[in-house]
């Protein structure tokens, strides 16, 4: 690490380097542990600035972590060494220090460097190391870190923690998430992924945090209207919130928030003129938001970028023009299921953003063809682009090829294109990572196939059937071309265990695999089990032929799952203690329509996995289990699993 590239944003610094050690030191350094050395190391000079010039002389150094690291910072043979401690009356005075408590930078305290370089140096360290080493190191560096400018907070790291996972859906996880943010004075990006977090808690976040510059709350939508009481939502209020105590914000993205008014976008829009992006993404979170919000942020914020308003139903042509007119710099614009948006609207947005790169139109249904072509002519270069239930053609999707060949996303899911629009894409876009061509009846598998072999850089592909597709050559092509693959849908397409098997062993990076509708056997799922030890979800609808072999090889050979989903399968209580013994830490399981399940499944998973949040076994003992017996299973849900988003199942047996 070249300490000038950390600090030449603030500080000017010529002429000294220092090796990484010193990071490891400020970042992870343990007790007793040497960190690293400098040799020959000088600091020529360093000037501020906002606090004029400065210089320090250092001779080389060599850098230690004695066993006491977390009292401070003294050195060996320093003049200024600690104080004995002062005499208390009627106390015994404390034996002896047989061991230095100090760090030591031969013979220079570690304690001159300055708190700017320190604070500078906080940046470049994640949330996680600040939070757990940094902040036990001395007081000093904790007081430094809590007086930190511009420091990013990102939380989403606690959700991996069993504790604060547990708490995750309750008031004290919410308060202690409230309290670890406002001990900070400067946080400038705040990002959470807690449940429960309410108006107030951001309210009482945006009022401790007044130069608050980015705001990320990742919040779980809701999945059973019955627990809209239980769960706190999130509503139109802590845009006012936010608006009100944090004027300097320029980033917003809310995922999760079902309720949002003209009345808070507005004021959003008035009190925070530096808005950069604007992200709402919930499914009808936008169903009372009209023109006027979006008049209103294209009026207040001409720096924006980005915005992002899928399913905002009310948008029409004026808010369009209003976003051409006052948002020329606009780089990331996602208008899904707005379908009042016009062609006339499309081409204006078209000729009045020259900056353009990311467009999404899914369920723009109004828009034609044509529109879509002068879109693609007169916006090369594009990134991402969801052309989703559109009326896409052929020769639109070549001209986008030919005029943005850096493509790295594309979704065209139920649309009427055929082979020639793939072929185009494949020879023009070596670069796609993401790809969506769900519901094509006319693109066959040798198309994708050649997709597969022109592309490598796939991660992400979707391809979902309702016309029985013949996969097999295509998992052929991605097992051997794409290495790199992470999510698969394959819904509907007919495979074979020998193809699904294959396709584990060639993309062994695999965390999140979706079947529904495939027949398959234990022996695919055996083997992605042994050659894909990432994988995180798994989800396998109508598994008539999965028996308890795939739980116990899933739950043998992969360590990082936490969501399985297998209805209509052979399975039994056996097989959901084997899962739950090999993996503590499920937090989504679905076994409906699984027959052979009794209640003591449901309190197998109580026992081994506490952090469980969403469970469904619909329609797997209802006949059988005696009220009894039902009413007992019913309070030991509700004790054991306070926090549950979704409990199919539980209505029918109340």
């Amino acid at each position: 690490l070249i300490w000038y590239e950390v600090i030449n944003d603030r500080i000017n610094v010529g002429g000294w380097r220092v090796g990484l050690g010193v990071t490891r030191f400020a970042c992870h350094a343990g007790r007793g542990q040497r960190v690293g050395s400098i040799a020959g190391a000088h600091i020529a000079s360093l000037t501020a600035s906002t606090a004029g010039p400065k210089s320090f002389d250092f001779p080389p150094l060599e850098l230690f972590l004695p066993c006491h690291s977390h009292i401070g910072t003294r050195t060996k043979d320093s003049a200024s060494v600690r104080p004995p401690p002062r005499p208390r009356p009627g106390r015994p005075p404390p034996p002896p220090i047989t061991h230095r408590r100090h760090v030591v930078v031969m013979g220079v305290d570690i304690g001159c460097l300055p708190d700017e370089l320190l604070a500078q140096l906080f940046h470049w360290v994640d949330s996680q190391t600040l939070l757990n080493c940094v902040n036990g190191v001395c007081r000093r560096w904790r007081v430094a870190l809590a007086h930190t400018p511009r420091l990013h907070l990102d939380l989403t790291f606690l959700r991996r923690h069993a504790r604060m996972r547990a708490l995750s859906g309750t008031d004290e996880g919410t308060a202690l998430l409230v309290a670890l943010v406002t001990r900070f004075r400067h946080v400038a990006a705040f990002t959470s992924n807690f449940w429960r977090i309410t108006n107030a808690d951001v309210a009482t976040i945006a009022q401790r945090c007044p130069r608050l510059l980015s705001m990320t709350l990742r919040y779980p939508p809701l999945i059973v209207p019955r627990f809209e009481r239980e769960m706190k939502l999130l509503t139109g209020d802590f845009v006012l919130a936010l608006a009100k105590f944090c004027p300097l914000l320029q980033k917003i993205f809310v995922s999760g928030c079902p309720v949002m008014t003209d009345a808070a976008i507005v004021a959003l829009a008035e009190q925070c003129p530096h808005l950069t992006s604007v992200h709402f993404e919930h499914p009808g979170v936008g169903s009372n938001v009209t023109d006027a919000a979006i008049v209103a942020v294209a009026k207040h914020c001409p720096g924006l970028v980005s915005i992002r308003c899928p399913c905002w139903y009310l948008l029409t042509a004026t808010a369009v023009a209003a976003l051409v007119e006052g948002c020329p710099g606009l780089t990331d614009v996602d208008l899904t299921h707005c379908n009042n948006i016009s062609t006339a609207s499309l081409v204006q947005l078209a000729l009045g953003t020259p900056l353009l790169r990311s467009i999404k139109l899914n369920y723009c249904r109004q828009l034609t063809t044509g529109g879509l072509s002068t879109l693609v002519k007169q916006r090369p270069g594009l990134v991402l682009v969801d052309f989703g239930k559109t009326k896409v053609s052929d020769g639109c999707i070549r001209s986008l090829a030919v005029h943005s060949p850096t493509l790295t996303s594309l979704s065209l899911a139920s649309t009427n294109l055929t082979d020639r629009a793939i072929a185009a894409i494949g020879k023009s876009c070596p670069d796609l990572e993401t790809v969506d061509v769900s519901r094509n009846r006319k693109i066959t598998a040798a198309a994708l196939a050649a997709l597969a072999r022109r592309c490598r850089k796939l991660t992400t592909v979707v391809l979902q059937s309702d016309c029985g597709f013949r996969g097999d050559a295509f998992v052929a092509a991605l097992a051997e071309y794409s290495a790199g693959l992470t999510v698969l849908n394959l819904s509907g397409v007919q495979l074979t265990d020998a193809s699904l098997v294959a396709l584990g062993q060639g993309c062994c990076r695999l965390a999140e695999v979706l079947l529904h509708g495939l027949t398959l056997t234990d022996a695919s799922f055996v083997g992605l089990a042994a050659h894909c030890p990432a994988l995180e979800a798994i989800t396998c609808t109508q598994a008539t032929h999965v028996s308890d072999r795939s739980l116990e090889a899933l739950g043998a050979g992969c360590p990082a799952l936490t969501a399985v989903t297998f209805t209509d399968a052979a399975i039994t209580n056996a097989g959901v203690l084997a899962l739950a013994q090999h993996r503590p830490g499920l937090l989504a399981v679905c076994f409906d329509y699984c027959h052979d399940l009794s209640p003591k499944a449901v309190i197998t998973l109580a026992k081994h996995c506490p952090e469980m949040t969403k469970i469904s076994f619909d329609l797997c003992w209802i006949r059988r289990v005696h009220p009894a017996v039902a009413t007992l299973w019913v309070d030991r849900l509700v004790v054991r699993f306070p926090r549950f988003a979704d409990v199919n199942g539980v209505e029918r047996l109340k």
